[in-house]
């Protein structure tokens, strides 16, 4: 039982960020014994994890306006960025859509809390891509 207590303050601690829709679930399931606090527990990870990808997308954004490139392939990029942007929330729409099915016959919020784990981990998951794509991008004036 100890341990099972120290697992539980480990992972709830600020400087531990779960990397998988397994990982914000049993975060949130070890702190939180509601089915509303549970919810809201993964609601606020989602919060956090939208905050992180919009800035990746910023980030993005800024760091192609800023490429030691060609115009037209920095408008390039610009514009293909914008199609995998969008391409991304319609994916995450249908991935999450699945991922709650598989809640099955479960009672209560069971398969909210699935799309919601499944919407963590994509939205992470997609700022680091983004981070990683950008990362190497030589800047004007550097």
């Amino acid at each position: 039982m100890f341990a099972l207590i120290l697992v539980g303050s480990l992972l709830a601690s600020s400087q531990v960020k779960p990397s998988s829709q397994a990982e914000v679930r049993d975060i949130c399931s070890l702190q939180n014994f509601s089915q509303v606090a549970f919810g809201n527990c993964l609601k606020a990870y989602v919060g956090e994890s939208a905050t992180r990808l919009a800035t990746a997308e910023r980030d993005a954004v800024a760091r192609i306006e800023n490429w030691d490139e060609d115009v037209r392939y920095r408008a390039q990029a610009r514009g293909a960025l914008a199609t995998s942007n969008a391409e991304f929330l319609r994916f995450r729409a249908r991935e999450c859509g699945f991922a709650s099915a598989l809640a099955g016959g479960s009672i209560g919020t069971a398969r909210e809390h699935w799309q919601l784990a499944c919407v963590y981990e994509l939205n992470i998951s997609r700022a680091a891509s983004l981070d990683g794509f950008v990362a190497g991008l030589p800047q004007r004036g550097s």
